[in-house]
């Protein structure tokens, strides 16, 4: 069995790589400038109603979110605060750096749609297979499925699609690519944590890093019977 310093260790290089590849994802997302991610949407709504920035109201929601997550029996971990600040800053770097370079082209606009949309979610499936610890509104999602018994590409979908509904009742902005995110990023994360967990079961030192949320319904996969938990894991 390999050492608890180097599971951890690789556990934390796995998660740091989802925090870049979701920040990368999402600034693509936004040079595409085919609408604003679902989260988003909610986001600038709350500012049409309270004094508040966009930045503010993303933290307002954050906490708001993961409340009802521990309320869920979710337990925070210092993974799901991190995550809550530090994709911010990657994002800035990305774009202070132009790391992603902007595009009048429509057909790059659609490639960045779809190529952010799918590294957006890798990494949000690497966070979350880290098993140190999901960000807020994942938390959130992993916690009802494991109440209701939904799948978690389900619940993930319905969760999005819920909160661009409200977010456009309270006067945010909805495109075409708000939309596209919302409809497939519960199946694109569904099928890379079945991807993961085929990699965990074929790569030996990977079976004690990689670890598939307990209790939730992926693809035809059962995690808790499949793998035991690593050492310092929480979901």
């Amino acid at each position: 069995m390999p050492d608890r310093f180097r599971v951890m260790s690789l556990k934390w290089v796995l998660l740091l790589l989802g925090f870049f590849l979701l920040a990368y994802g999402s600034v693509m997302g936004i040079e595409a400038s085919m609408g604003v991610a679902p989260w988003h949407v909610l986001h600038i709504g709350i500012t049409n109603h309270l004094a508040v920035s966009v930045g503010r109201a993303s933290q307002i929601v954050g906490f708001v979110v993961l409340a009802l997550a521990v309320m869920l029996g979710v337990r925070p971990s210092l993974a799901t605060w991190l995550n809550m600040f530090m994709i911010g800053f990657i994002m800035d770097f990305v774009i202070a750096f132009g790391l992603v370079p902007r595009s009048t082209s429509l057909a790059v606009r659609a490639l960045y749609l779809v190529l952010g949309m799918l590294i957006m979610n890798l990494g949000i499936t690497t966070t979350i297979c880290a098993g140190l610890g999901a960000g807020p509104r994942d938390s959130l999602m992993l916690g009802v499925t494991r109440r209701t018994g939904w799948r978690v590409g389900a619940m993930k979908s319905f969760l999005e699609c819920s909160v661009v509904g409200v977010g456009f009742i309270l006067g945010g902005p909805v495109g075409l690519g708000t939309l596209f995110n919302a409809a497939v990023t519960g199946p694109v994360v569904e099928r890379y944590m079945v991807l993961l967990e085929r990699i965990r079961r074929s790569v030996p030192f990977l079976s004690d890093v990689i670890k598939l949320p307990s209790s939730v319904r992926i693809g035809g996969i059962t995690p808790t019977v499949t793998q035991q938990a690593a050492p310092g894991g929480n979901t």
